[in-house]
């Protein structure tokens, strides 16, 4: 979560309004976040559309943590990466570093 837009994306970055605070941030994420962690099983259709049309990495080229093409979410929660050899990994753990 960028406070401020960083300098070497900012044209495409995108950040808090000035003056917000990560205590601000936190109180508004924290009690969402106890309620989803709360929450058993795979992601319904509805969310994972809904986490479809807000994701900023679905098509875009990631060199970590394994390189390839983020292709999207699996109602079981892992990001679907595409590799040059079209193979579709399932990944549960790591940081996205794109390209």
């Amino acid at each position: 979560m960028n406070l401020v837009v960083p300098r070497q994306n900012s044209l495409t970055a995108a950040s808090l309004q000035a003056g917000t605070t990560r205590s601000d941030v936190l109180l508004q994420m924290i009690p969402a976040m106890r309620l989803a962690v709360q929450q058993h099983g795979w992601l319904t259709e509805d969310e994972q559309g809904a986490w479809t049309r807000r994701d900023l990495s679905i098509n875009r080229a990631i060199v970590a943590p394994i390189v390839g093409v983020v292709r999207g979410l699996e109602r079981n929660g892992a990001l679907r990466v595409e590799d040059s050899a079209a193979v579709v990994h399932e990944l549960r753990a790591g940081s996205l570093l794109f390209a």
